[in-house]
């Protein structure tokens, strides 16, 4: 995947804080307000993330983002490095 820019790791970030804490995609408004810019720089950053591979977006759907199965796969793996880096510095500790 093409990496991102801060910015737009921040709008990606925000968008799966909220799909984990709410069970649900925010609208494109929930991100306008939480970022204070309008709708039109939110549908720019959008279909930036979409063109890297990291959400979808179904047309003319309220709360049509969703994470990418590429993305997904690409988010477990680093968790799971994580944890082994956070494991092994742990045992190394003993």
């Amino acid at each position: 995947m093409t990496p991102l820019t801060k910015v737009q790791a921040k709008y990606l970030a925000f968008i799966v804080f909220f799909i984990e804490t709410r069970g649900f995609p925010p609208v494109i408004r929930d991100i306008g307000s939480y970022f204070g810019v309008s709708t039109n720089a939110v549908v720019c950053i959008n279909q930036r993330l979409m063109r890297k591979g990291y959400i979808e977006v179904s047309p003319h759907t309220a709360r049509g983002i969703r994470l990418t199965e590429a993305y997904k796969l690409e988010r477990a793996d680093r968790i799971e490095q994580w944890r082994k880096r956070k494991t092994a510095r742990a045992e190394s500790r003993s």
